[in-house]
């Protein structure tokens, strides 16, 4: 079975941008036109300086008003087309980041709904929130500022870092020389933000998860009155996450004082050299004042990016916690199989053995027959692999050896949607949505799914269930609330019963579908179960004897194996022998 546990450390080969290339690929021309006018801004910073000094040598040394008057003119229309440059790249980064993001949020969605049970057993729902929301909005960030502004300055520096050159060696060389150092710090530091960055980002994961568990429970929470409980879990995350948060800050707003220091030094260096070089007479007055604005706009950028290669941190990091998931692979793929069962079976067993975690068996050389139209019940003791089985019936887990089969023909043939098809699964909390009563009976009802309010009515009274819906006070446009508090436990589960009846699979597994309920409602569930085809195979899973007597079959599991009853009396023999109650 596959690693699907996700808050681990992120190691460093895993931070690639495969994943990534599909939700660009189709946005090339765009992020193409998007270079080409920050490049334009990046020529115009690089003139700008120069032209500078050059009015200030040939204009103004020479008194010249007449070309003073045009340089100006020419430097107001660079600054001008310098500010519609900077408006058309914020615009259309903007609106090329929320596509991005757009993209990103439906393939992380799309994969996690791709992932099998266990995904969700071993991570926390709230991580898998911030995974979605805080990370994606990360990488947002990025592409709608941290990008443009990166690729513009890093245009800037290389034009300037160029152009200096051409203008006056000796000179460039003091300017640039600080540069050096900040390279080789930047590169030694990177690891160090990145790691504070990821930890900032799991600890928030973390703590997402614990108010979202603690919300979820919030009624157990007061019913036994202990708010001072998780008030100190919830304090214990808030501190961690506040103290890793505080780390990754002060890492990100590390580099930028360092950079100001190297800017200043690199301003005086120039300064100093400089006007030794005008007074033995190498250079002009206008020239010096051009390598003080290059050094400035130098360094600025690179001040610039200081605050810019944390975000790009704080970026990698989301983008190793978003591409954890992107990265995991179904173990539960749809498989060719040349295996072949009994024909005249619903479902077959054969020699299926099954365990969570690796040599710790939860069944073991499991055989079973199922027939059409038959019921079959599953009793035991608690753990002792009855719920297991079902699973594995409804495919949620793959069997770790031996084989199933579904008519005939392996289970692992078959895709998810034939499975669903064909295999009903009702379980003792029946999962219900927030909308209206029509939408959650058909909900997952590939064949019904268009079915409007007044058809699905006419289909039920031909079934004779309109009474069924005389217990919701507006029938199918009843509204059902966040979490299900506007309706009843009973309501809940005619709400399921309703949803596999319209289903008519081949196998309904019920897992104590009907323990919590009222006489009443049970007598309904009953109604409606009678109406499913003949052929339907039931699978019920009980520890209330009483539900099962009717049934064709009883197994009875216990330390992952199975014993058939002969018979009601057997049955309560065996757990008798095992001293166990149902």
């Amino acid at each position: 079975m596959s690693n699907y546990q996700l808050n681990r450390k992120i190691e460093k080969k895993r931070l690639s941008l495969k994943n990534f290339w599909p939700l660009i690929k189709g946005e090339l021309w765009f992020l193409v036109l998007v270079l080409l006018i920050v490049l334009a801004n990046s020529v115009i910073n690089v003139s700008v300086p120069y032209l500078i000094g050059l009015t200030v040598d040939q204009a103004i040394g020479h008194q010249n008003g007449a070309l003073l008057l045009q340089m100006v003119l020419l430097l107001m229309g660079l600054f001008l087309v310098g500010l519609l440059t900077i408006y058309l790249q914020t615009s259309l980064m903007g609106r090329l980041s929320q596509r991005i993001l757009y993209n990103l949020r439906t393939k992380l969605f799309d994969k996690i709904q791709e992932l099998p049970l266990i995904f969700f057993n071993v991570n926390k729902t709230g991580d898998l929130i911030s995974r979605i929301n805080n990370d994606t909005d990360k990488l947002n960030q990025f592409f709608s500022e941290a990008l443009v502004r990166f690729v513009g300055n890093a245009f800037t520096i290389l034009g300037i870092g160029v152009f200096i050159f051409f203008l006056n060696f000796d000179m460039a060389v003091v300017a640039l020389s600080v540069s050096c150092f900040l390279a080789l710090f930047t590169q030694f530091v990177s690891p160090w933000l990145r790691s504070r960055n990821e930890a900032s980002l799991r600890s928030l994961g973390q703590f997402s998860g614990e108010i979202q568990e603690d919300l979820n429970n919030f009624k157990a929470i007061v019913a036994f009155n202990q708010g001072e409980y998780f008030y100190n879990k919830f304090n214990e995350f808030n501190s961690d996450y506040f103290k890793k948060a505080r780390k990754a800050a002060f890492a990100n707003g590390f580099l930028t004082p360092i950079y100001d220091l190297a800017s200043n030094s690199a301003s005086i260096l120039v300064l100093l050299v400089g006007v030794l070089v005008v007074a033995n007479g190498q250079i002009t007055i206008g020239l010096l004042i051009s390598f003080m604005a290059y050094t400035d706009k130098f360094y600025q950028p690179l001040r610039i990016l200081a605050s810019i290669w944390a975000t790009i941190q704080t970026s990698l990091a989301a983008w190793g916690r978003v591409d954890q998931i992107l990265c995991l692979k179904s173990d539960l793929k749809a498989e060719e199989s040349h295996s072949r069962g009994h024909k005249d079976l619903v479902m077959e067993f054969r020699d299926v053995g099954f365990e969570y975690v690796a040599g710790k068996p939860v069944l073991e050389d499991v055989s079973l027959r199922l027939e059409y139209g038959k019921s079959y019940a599953l009793i035991g003791p608690t753990g002792g692999g009855k719920s297991t089985m079902a699973s594995l019936m409804a495919r949620l887990y793959d069997m770790s050896r031996g084989e199933i089969f579904l008519h005939g023909k392996s289970l692992c043939s078959y895709s998810p949607e034939e499975i669903s098809g064909q295999i009903g699964f009702i379980l003792q909390e029946p999962i219900i949505f927030s909308g209206t009563l029509l939408e959650n009976v058909l909900y997952g009802n590939k064949k019904l799914e268009s079915y409007t309010e007044d058809q699905l009515e006419k289909a039920l009274r031909d079934k004779g269930m309109m009474k069924i819906l005389d217990r919701f006070p507006d029938g199918l446009k009843t509204k059902i609330s966040n979490q299900s508090e506007s309706i009843s436990l009973g309501q809940k589960q005619l709400i399921a019963f309703l949803r596999i009846f319209l289903r008519e699979p081949a196998l309904l597994i019920m897992d104590e579908a009907t323990a919590n309920i009222d006489t009443v409602t049970e007598q309904y569930l009953t109604e409606i179960l009678d109406s499913l085809p003949a052929t339907t195979t039931r699978v019920i899973i009980a520890h209330r004897l009483n539900t099962i007597k009717d049934v064709d079959e009883i197994v009875f599991i216990s330390g992952g194996r199975t014993q058939k009853a002969v018979g009601y009396e057997e049955a309560l023999a065996l757990i008798e022998a095992n001293k166990l109650n149902s």
